[in-house]
């Protein structure tokens, strides 16, 4: 019985341990599934990591003991191996990570959960597996940098990237980087751009190597590139040292006399300018070596600027207050007839140099609106008295300014030129206003083969006042000039003055000296005055308190006024021909000293008789051929010739008296009159 016992005893104690280890079979539960398979380390999509981790969730916790690696699959297009599957300590049993690892080649690979091998805390299976979950793409090919460039001379501490072209075939690239060293840099080094560069800055002169590198997605960084850049940077800027111009200039092109600067490295271009904006490293006008002239479209003050610049673009600061040239065209044409603007006859004496001339492009008449002052040393040639006509007015008598004012500094020439119709009846010009019709002169002041018509003044000097400066007159013809007081045709007050070879016709006087009032110094040599008046005084010439030489000159036909009078003044005469007697003819006695008085000299009208102005004939009969002084006629400044630049004498032994020259027939019919009579 106690053996049946001990039998029972065991039978149930095996039943125990039977039950304890058969467990009934559970049935599955729907709702236990794999929720996501997420990329874990690292995070981004693209890698070059030997090994990745993916985290995979489960709807619930799992029973970890059912849990390895053969629970998972890897999905790629290449080999790879699931080395560990490790639970997820902060997912309360419901995650797990997975490493991938050991891969053959590059590309995408994800993983996929299994069904069936895995159970939930309840035993009950996962029935359903899991795929499409997030997937790495496996990257081991550095990008490449293709090109590189970059001035290899810059004047910027910013040296600019000229190019720089990165491929990478699979994950892109993703960043670029300049460094001064051919070690690779760190992919997580802070001079990362996400687009290539256009500038590598550094902090002073002098010469860099610079190393281009790239990185792509997945972090792999470029291998040293091959031909590295080296530059140079110099942004030292040249220093102009010397820079002199001729001044005044006499030409639009101003002659440099001395420009030179230095650099560090060398200088590569000049340049003149006319601001002090310093210029453009880029601008086309650069020279080199240095220009020796600069041009300026018109004369006058100019103030020129000298730059350089060096061969990496500095361009040097501005030198000083630049250098002043004042461009004085020493020969300008005339081409138009206006008062005044480019071309006129006002500006050319505004822009001529000192001692320059002034001609004529064709044939003008100039009609002014206000004088013409001249303060320096100029000669006007025109193309002929009758071609070249410079009036104040169209018409005599109703202008309200004289033509010229000669300044004390002014030195004018008239040659070949008509100044005609200027009128001084109230304030005209700058000093003297009621005088001067046609010129105030107060500088040296010339008149050659030029003629003087239609000239008034308000007191004194109809045709030219000569205030205090030097009046010469060659070959010229003063016609219809007037003044209301002295000197319709010419007022000399305290200058000298000499008149040659010229004539003085129609010219009147409302007082004394309806051709000439002299209180100074007067020469007349070979001229003629004819129908000139004056009502007190001096028809033709009216000689003051000054001194009169008087030669080779006929003095007639004045309709008032007489044909010469004196006031206090000396006289000098020989070989004039004077058709008034005693006062009238200036108290001259007729032989003495070769002069001739009391007699009509037989005048021809005052017309055109060749030369460049009009002229009075010798007709025949007339007592002044060949009645002159020769060695008056030979010397200077007659120079032996007549108005008209006929050679003196001809046909005679002696030449005329005036200023025309008769030819060998008149002196024939002369010579048979003498005989006859």
């Amino acid at each position: 019985m106690k053996t049946l016992s001990r039998f029972a005893s065991v039978l149930i104690l095996v039943a125990l341990v039977a039950l304890r280890f058969v467990q009934p079979v559970q049935a599955a539960d729907p709702n236990f599934s794999a929720l996501s398979v997420l990329r874990y380390a690292p995070s981004g999509l693209y890698t070059n990591q030997s090994s990745v981790q993916f985290s995979v969730m489960f709807s619930e916790p799992v029973d970890g003991a059912t849990v390895d690696v053969s629970d998972f699959a890897v999905a790629s297009a290449f080999g790879a191996v699931i080395s560990s599957v490790t639970p997820d300590p902060l997912s309360s049993g419901a995650g797990y990570f997975v490493t991938v690892g050991s891969f053959t080649a590059e590309g995408l690979i994800s993983v996929n959960v299994l069904a069936g091998g895995i159970n939930n805390e309840a035993g009950q299976p996962l029935l359903t597996g899991f795929s499409g979950g997030e997937q790495f793409n496996i990257d081991f090919t550095p990008p490449v940098v293709n090109t590189f460039t970059a001035l290899w001379l810059t004047s910027s501490l910013d040296i600019p990237i000229t190019s720089f072209g990165v491929s990478d075939f699979n994950s892109g690239v993703a960043g670029y980087l300049i460094s001064r060293i051919p070690t690779p840099p760190a992919v997580d080094d802070s001079g990362w751009s996400a687009s290539a560069p256009t500038t590598f800055h550094v902090t002073g002169d002098g010469y860099y190597i610079l190393y281009p590198w790239a990185k792509d997605a997945a972090g792999n960084v470029s291998s040293v590139y091959g031909t590295p850049v080296t530059v140079f940077v110099d942004s030292t800027a040249p220093i102009v040292n010397t820079f002199t111009a001729t001044t005044p200039s006499a030409s639009l092109d101003i002659p440099i006399t001395d420009f030179a600067a230095w650099d560090n490295r060398y200088v590569v271009g000049f340049l003149i300018t006319e601001s002090a904006t310093t210029p453009e490293a880029g601008s086309p006008d650069w020279t080199s070596p240095p220009p020796t002239t600069f041009h300026v479209a018109v004369p006058g003050p100019h103030t020129l600027y000298p730059w350089a610049r060096d061969a990496a673009g500095n361009v040097s600061a501005v030198f000083g207050s630049g250098v002043t040239v004042n461009v004085e065209l020493c020969n300008i044409v005339v081409t138009n007839n206006a008062d005044s603007g480019p071309g006129s006859l006002r500006q050319a004496l505004a822009d001529v140099c000192a001692g320059g001339k002034i001609t004529f492009a064709n044939s003008y008449t100039i009609t002014l609106a206000s004088q013409l002052t001249v303060n320096k040393a100029v000669t006007i040639t025109g193309r002929g008295a009758a071609y070249t006509i410079i009036q104040a007015s169209a018409t005599p008598n109703t202008a309200t300014q004289r033509v010229f004012e000669v300044t004390s500094a002014g030195n004018l020439t008239l040659n070949r030129v008509t100044v005609r119709n200027g009128r001084c009846a109230g304030s005209c010009g700058v000093t003297s206003g009621n005088s001067g019709g046609g010129i105030l002169n107060s500088g040296t002041l010339k008149a050659v083969n030029s003629a003087f018509s239609g000239n008034s003044a308000g007191r004194n000097g109809g045709g030219i006042y000569n205030k205090s400066g030097a009046v010469t007159v060659i070959n010229s013809v003063f016609s219809g000039n007037s003044a209301t007081f002295d000197g319709g045709g010419i007022y000399n007050k305290s200058g000298a003055m000499a008149v040659t070879n010229s004539v003085f016709s129609a010219n009147s006087a409302g007082r004394n000296g309806g051709g000439i009032f002299n209180k100074l110094t007067l020469r007349l040599i070979n001229s003629t005055f004819s129908g000139n008046s004056a009502v007190n005084n001096g028809g033709g010439v009216y000689t003051d308190t000054g001194t009169l030489t008087l030669k080779n000159t006929i003095l007639a036909n004045s309709p008032s006024g007489g044909d010469c009078r004196k006031g206090s003044g000396a006289i000098a005469t020989s070989h004039n021909l004077i058709e008034g007697i005693g006062a009238n003819a200036c108290g001259i006695v007729n032989g003495a000293n070769g002069n001739i008085v009391g007699v009509d000299p037989k005048l021809g009208a005052l017309k055109n008789n060749g030369g460049p102005t009009k002229t009075m004939a010798l007709l025949a009969g007339s007592p002044a051929l060949g009645a002159g002084d020769n060695a008056v006629c030979a010397a200077a400044p007659v120079n032996g010739k007549d108005q008209r630049g006929q050679t003196r004498p001809q046909g005679d032994p002696a030449c005329d008296i005036g200023s025309f020259e008769s030819g060998l027939l008149a002196s024939i019919i002369a010579a048979i009159i003498h005989y006859v009579w």
